[in-house]
This record gives C-alpha cells, structure tokens and sequence, in this order.
C-alpha cells in the first residue's frame, strides 16, 4: 500500500489550504529530485486506486493534472504529492460497465483516446497523464499546447 500521504480526499479545508497546488510549481520547473518524487508518489496512489484500495473496486482518477495534485512537506522539508479531488472518479465495480459513463476531464492531460466520441477512461490514461505532467514539471511548458486547445475546441470534449 501507498504511503497514506499519497492519496487524499479534498475534505479537510485547513489541509488542503496549508498546500501548495502542483499547478503552480510546474509553471517555474521542479528540481529533477522532486520529479522523481511526484512520480513515485502519484505512481502509488494510482496503483492503490487501480487496486480498489478502500472502494468498491477499482478506481480510475478521470482527471488527473497538477491542480489535482497538492505539494505537502515533511519534517525536514522534502514534498509530498498528494493525489486529490475525486469528482470525476470512476469506480469500475463489476455490475457497472465505463462504457456507460459520461466522464469529465481535463483535455489537455487527457490521453489521445479519450478525446474521441466514446473514449472510455483506463488505468493507462491516468498514466498518459502523469507523464503530461513529468513533461511539465521537467521543461516548465505544457507539452502538446499549441494542438490540444485548438484540437480539442474542434472535437466538442467536455472542459
């Protein structure tokens, strides 16, 4: 299992407001140790998701990008990225099929595959996500920016 830290619901005001968004520290590049952090700590959470840890069943984010993700610190100062905000969440339980279920995401973080009519959410387009994300820690630019907002205007996604 995850570290506890790693997975958290947005319910405790005071936490959350004492937090850092991901959003905001992407926009000026993290150190390569705090990359290799958030993707072992995102990369836990989601294992722990896709496992159905504490749910009925698996459970697929739907919309995972940094403002999704919050920086906690410990003690001596080293981050801790908290995976967040479960509205979109889809919980695979096995009477309920995905196929059914109209997702919201985010387009820009969105794997290729959930931009098309019918695009069913998986435990690999939380993954595409995340390396979206390592790509924008990495370099301080959102990768894919200049297609996907004019792409994704065209096809009609959700926002």
């Amino acid at each position: 299992a995850p570290p506890r830290s790693t997975l958290a619901p947005f319910s405790a005001a005071s936490d959350v407001y004492k937090r850092q968004r991901l959003g905001h520290a992407v926009e000026r590049r993290l150190p390569d140790s705090d990359v290799r952090l958030l993707v072992t700590h995102v990369h836990a959470a989601l294992s722990a998701l896709h496992r159905g840890a504490g749910a009925d069943g698996p459970v697929i984010h739907c919309d995972l990008k940094p403002a999704n993700v919050l920086i906690d610190h410990r003690d001596d100062g080293s981050p801790v990225f908290v995976v967040g905000d479960f509205d979109a969440a889809l919980v695979l339980a096995p009477d309920t099929g995905p196929a059914s279920v109209r997702r919201r995401y985010t387009p820009r973080y969105a794997a290729p595959e959930l931009l098309v009519r019918g695009g069913i959410p998986s435990p690999k387009s939380a993954y595409w996500s995340l390396g979206i994300m390592v790509l924008e820690a990495l370099t301080g630019r959102r990768p894919f920016a200049e297609f996907v907002d004019h792409e994704v205007s065209l096809k009609g996604c959700l926002l």
